[in-house]
């Protein structure tokens, strides 16, 4: 077995890094030092901002570095969120349980959508297709989302994600304006 990378996602990558903002391009070469230090700066500048906010967790690595690097800054009431897509792995569930029991956080929330229309998206657009990942997403993990950030009142949101990993996440910026919900 080859340690090397497949070449899609090495050209990928590189496609991501291409539409990454002047501002955020230049991050990809600071040392993790300098990223953390960086990160902190950022959550800082979000928390002056923006008084209520609140902080996304799936569970998953990009989610779990903010929630480690904002734990220590974030009010202690500031509304965690777990989007329960009702499809997660039993292991993210029992992941995202761990983190809120080891880490001592009181204010996680789950919200999830009224009814899994998993099948219903299958039927209508097949499976795997750009129409189906589109509805299924928007039903399943952003609609409860942004009704939990209506519900409380939210005036901003944190959320991990990295720009090499797709290329409309590229294109994001430190505060990207979102539709209000």
């Amino acid at each position: 077995m080859s340690d090397e990378k497949p070449k899609f996602t090495e050209e990928r990558t590189k496609d991501c890094e291409n539409l990454m903002r002047p501002e955020v391009r230049p991050l990809l070469e600071l040392s993790l030092d300098e990223k953390v230090a960086k990160s902190k700066e950022i959550i800082k500048e979000a928390l002056a901002k923006y008084p209520k906010m609140g902080l996304g967790f799936s569970g998953g690595t990009d989610s779990l570095v903010l929630l480690h690097l904002a734990l220590p800054l974030i009010p202690k009431d500031m509304p965690i969120v777990f989007v329960n897509t009702q499809h997660e792995f039993p292991e993210t569930y029992a992941f995202v349980e761990k983190v809120r029991k080891d880490w001592n956080i009181k204010n996680l929330i789950t919200v999830k959508a009224e009814q899994d229309k998993l099948e219903e998206f299958i039927d209508k657009f097949g499976l795997k297709t750009p129409e189906f990942t589109t509805a299924c997403c928007n039903y399943h993990k952003i609609s409860p989302m942004m009704k939990v950030i209506g519900d409380l009142g939210l005036n901003a949101f944190f959320v991990g994600l990295r720009g090499v990993e797709h290329e409309e996440r590229a294109k994001e910026t430190f505060f990207s304006p979102r539709q209000n919900p």
